[in-house]
């Protein structure tokens, strides 16, 4: 299970001898800033659900690759007892709350889920509410 984290780019201000310490780690902390707005441009959501991912996988015992050139797989786990490879493909989507539990939305191109290669593709769904 992924669990809700936000990381804030640490900007630290040009007169270090000035700056209040303890109100700006504790602005670090929880996301706020009065001059910083938070980037949640798709990319950088999409490489903060990758790593997420590959971060499981290896606390799991599994290796994990990133391919070089983007082809559609985010990710290459290894199995390195059986050596097994696994393509994975990473969707991240911010969830709703509803009545009934959380509700996210993600795209997956058609054309990949009709590939056939030797090598399996799991799709794991990265939702963060």
């Amino acid at each position: 299970m992924i669990r809700d984290c936000y990381i804030s780019p640490l900007r630290i201000p040009p007169k270090i001898p000035s700056w209040d310490a303890p109100s700006s780690i504790n602005n670090l902390l929880t996301g706020y800033s009065p001059e910083h707005t938070p980037m949640f441009a798709p990319h950088y959501f999409a490489k903060g659900g990758e790593a997420a991912v590959m971060s499981e996988f290896l606390l799991r015992g599994y290796n994990v690759a990133v391919p070089a050139v983007d082809s559609g797989d985010d990710i290459y786990v290894v199995g390195d007892a059986e050596a097994n490879l696994i393509r994975v493909q990473v969707k991240s989507a911010n969830c709703k709350k509803k009545p009934y539990g959380f509700c996210g939305q993600v795209r997956i191109r058609l054309s990949q889920l009709h590939e056939t290669k030797n090598t399996p593709l799991l799709y794991i769904f990265a939702m963060r509410y």
